[in-house]
């Protein structure tokens, strides 16, 4: 059987609906052997765009890190760039990037964009 791969963007919304939050690349369902690239767009404070790996089969984030957007505060700006999954076990994977939490976790639910992805 052919897996289905998506490739339409994803979003999120903040609390007052605008899109802050977006996730062009890696594609939903995508193999990846051992790294992927990551491009999306986020108006996130400070610029930083956390982003987190998680295994489908054991629930626990498993590589997780950082991405700086180009700006932050009046719009969307871009991001890019790469994740390992050198060493990773073979399976099904979750990433999700979102947007930072100047609250730390104090305010309200915090923005975020999910992936599933196979790791060959």
């Amino acid at each position: 059987p052919t897996a289905s791969v998506n490739t339409d963007p994803v979003s999120a919304r903040s609390s007052t609906g605008a899109v802050v939050l977006t996730l062009a690349q890696p594609y939903g369902g995508a193999h990846v052997k051992t790294r992927f690239t990551v491009v999306g767009s986020s108006n996130a404070d400070e610029a930083t765009t956390p982003w987190s790996l998680t295994s489908a089969r054991t629930h626990k984030v498993v590589r997780q890190g950082f991405f700086t957007a180009s700006g932050w505060g009046d719009k969307l700006y871009p991001y890019r760039g790469a994740v390992s999954v050198a060493g990773l076990p073979a399976g099904r994977y979750t990433f999700t990037v979102s947007v930072s939490d100047p609250s730390d976790g104090e305010g309200k639910a915090v923005p975020q964009v999910s992936r599933t992805l196979v790791v060959d």
